[in-house]
């Protein structure tokens, strides 16, 4: 664009152009991928070694225990693609499998359950759930 100056002499001024939107990136680091991941394994895993097995393996599923199955798995899923990408959302989907875990177990205790698996089981959903919330405000 010209512009001219009191004595007539036109000068060049530049003219910003709109900025483009950057590419978005990660929402936070590797460590945080890290500590999410090893606290899905590691909970998943000590409530998956305690629990007996079916004490008649032929009998029907309820429906509670397949929609509890069905939120565990969908959850499971979301937090393995939102940490894989490091986006925010891996991070929500892990607070609500250790949700449901909590979920699970309270399930399972008035649907007449008893042990030690059970508590065993609803503390591995608060420590999923306590990890989860601190890496939110963290990451």
């Amino acid at each position: 664009m010209l512009d001219t100056i009191k004595s007539g002499t036109p000068i060049r001024t530049e003219v910003s152009s709109p900025r483009r939107p950057t590419q978005a990136g990660p929402d936070f680091s590797w460590t945080v991928t890290a500590i999410a991941a090893v606290a899905w394994v590691t909970f998943m895993g000590i409530s998956m070694a305690v629990q007996p097995p079916a004490p008649d393996p032929t009998a029907p599923i309820a429906l509670s225990a397949v929609v509890v199955g069905l939120a565990f798995h969908s959850a499971l899923f979301a937090a393995a693609a939102g940490l894989g990408t490091r986006h925010r959302y891996g991070l929500w989907a892990t607070l609500a499998g250790g949700l449901v875990m909590i979920g699970a177990a309270v399930l399972c205790y008035w649907g007449g359950h008893t042990g030690t698996w059970i508590a065993v089981q609803l503390g591995s959903g608060v420590g999923l759930t306590a990890i989860a919330t601190g890496l939110i405000r963290v990451g």
